[in-house]
């Protein structure tokens, strides 16, 4: 629900990129919400109700939004060149919030190799292996 430490680094990454001209785009994760995050987890998390996943959202891009502002203000205070594209916030709740199990496997579930995902260690630590 809030910025952290941990989100610097592709926040500096996003400002250097948009000064050299690249359209600064975020990504905020209201679908991995819903599902949960595995990676380096080994105890599934508890399932959020939806109204707090959004409220979480919400305060995100909020953040994301002041942060964004307080970079552009910084370039203008020392006379930075900022680029000039706005920045474009995207949720990837809106791409998979309206389908179906069978048009997910269909479009998504294709690309997958259950046997490459077995061998991540962040599956094998969840399932105990």
């Amino acid at each position: 629900s809030s910025l952290h430490v941990g989100h610097l680094p592709l926040l500096f990454t996003l400002c250097h990129c948009h000064k050299a001209g690249f359209q600064p785009i975020v990504l905020v994760g209201g679908a991995t919400g819903r599902i949960g995050d595995p990676s380096g987890k080994s105890t599934e998390r508890p399932e959020l109700p939806l109204d707090v996943i959004e409220t979480n959202v919400n305060q995100l891009q909020k953040s994301l939004n002041s942060f964004w502002e307080g970079y552009k203000q910084w370039c203008t205070q020392n006379n930075q060149k900022d680029g000039d594209k706005e920045l474009l916030m995207v949720n990837n709740d809106d791409w998979y919030k309206d389908k179906n199990v069978l048009e997910f496997l269909g479009s998504v579930g294709r690309n997958m190799n259950v046997a490459t995902m077995l061998s991540r260690d962040s599956v094998q630590t969840r399932m105990g292996v």
